[in-house]
């Protein structure tokens, strides 16, 4: 999330708030699945007739964190729809009126680091040495394929394994996952023999630097 105009404003989850001054970015990580929406409030004053934080527009009933509550219309909203398996979505919705522009842009894989924060390890410097697996983080069943999850029909890859998976394609990212045959490139006059042998080690991944 990127502030890029001037205007002092408040970028808000369902549950709590934050100042984003302007020009500065913060990340704001989410359980999945999750579903909710943000939005940003413009013109608040903690000095005003009533007490608490008051907002020309996105009003949390002169709450600093809304705690679910809804911001008050007009307000452009972004809403979202994360799931751990399968497709997630967003829009940015003009149906409770408009305060100000939006844009919301995916990020390449990768970006900021290899793994979630929730997977890494860090060491007693607090610098990110290795990442877990989702079923070594969260010890949940559909993540490590057990019990009622533990056959290919049921234990579906995780947004956790995908993400690993677009770095590294041909490596193994969660139980029942099926390694891309390597593949044949054709003969070039530069290529060698055993490059081109059918079974041939597939070529290393170089994910992006922990940190």
């Amino acid at each position: 999330m990127a502030r890029r105009r001037p205007q002092r404003r408040l970028p808000r989850l369902a549950d709590g708030g934050f100042f984003l001054p302007p020009g500065e970015s913060t990340r704001v990580n989410t359980p999945v699945p999750w579903s909710g929406r943000l939005w940003a409030r413009t013109g608040c004053e903690f000095d005003s007739p009533r007490p608490g934080l008051t907002c020309r527009t996105g009003d949390c009933q002169g709450r600093f964190a809304c705690n679910g509550t809804t911001g008050a219309p007009p307000a452009t909203l972004i809403e979202m729809n994360l799931q751990r398996h399968g497709r997630s979505f967003y829009d940015v919705s003009l149906v409770d009126g408009y305060n100000l522009a939006v844009s919301v842009s995916a990020a390449p894989p990768g970006d900021g680091g290899a793994s979630s924060a929730e997977l890494q390890v860090m060491d007693g410097g607090g610098e990110v040495v290795a990442c877990k697996s989702a079923c070594m983080a969260f010890d949940l069943d559909d993540y490590c394929c057990r019990n009622a999850f533990g056959n290919e029909e049921t234990c579906r890859p995780s947004s956790y394994s995908m993400l690993f998976k677009e770095i590294c394609p041909s490596y193994r990212t969660y139980a029942f996952d099926k390694r891309r045959p390597p593949s044949v490139a054709p003969p070039t006059p530069s290529s060698s023999p055993s490059a081109l042998r059918r079974g041939a080690a597939p070529p290393p991944c170089n994910p992006p630097p922990l940190r």
